[in-house]
């Protein structure tokens, strides 16, 4: 068994968020950029499933649908810490965060939407508002997507139009359009 410095990954063409906006390398960049090393938002570190020993970790785009990370230092078990956490990267459709981010953001936009939500933080913003599991305005690759964010019942999801899974003959998945 030979350790593991570099890995490629190429994604299915045609995944669509649940805007219809598409998926893709450009997502995972902006994953790691501008939430995982990020120093405006974050200590600038990789997430700790992301590191090899002291070494630096990479991630590279080399098209809309390819990207590899790479490692200084071997990464043995590095596949199957991608299978229990690569979900984690597709969390953050570029085109939705980008108008939040305090690096990239309109600040006029920004300043009346944190005013707006009663929020005072950019930080805030973005880890307790944004990122939640439960926020109805953010895109998702999931087969169901929130439609209503309260901390109590009912809990409400709808059929993600663009859910990339389908049946063997052919009807695109999931079949319940809502679950309360």
């Amino acid at each position: 068994f030979r350790s593991r410095k570099c890995t490629t990954y190429s994604l299915r063409p045609g995944v669509r968020w649940s805007d219809g906006y598409p998926f893709g390398a450009d997502d995972i960049l902006f994953w790691w950029n501008y939430d995982e090393i990020d120093t405006v938002l974050g200590d600038g570190a990789p997430p700790v499933w992301l590191q090899s020993g002291t070494g630096q970790t990479r991630l590279e785009k080399i098209d809309d649908l390819t990207f590899k990370v790479s490692f200084d230092e071997p990464f043995g078990n590095f596949l199957e810490v991608m299978a229990a956490n690569s979900f984690i990267m597709t969390r953050f459709p570029k085109h939705y965060f980008e108008k939040y981010h305090p690096a990239l953001a309109d600040k006029e936009f920004l300043a009346k939407e944190m005013k707006a939500l009663g929020i005072t933080s950019n930080l805030s913003l973005w880890k307790d508002r944004l990122q939640r599991w439960d926020n109805p305005e953010c895109p998702r690759l999931w087969p169901w997507i929130p439609r209503s964010s309260s901390e109590s019942a009912p809990f409400i999801y709808t059929r993600n139009p663009y859910y990339f899974a389908v049946d063997p003959q052919g009807n695109q998945l999931p079949y319940i359009d809502r679950i309360q």
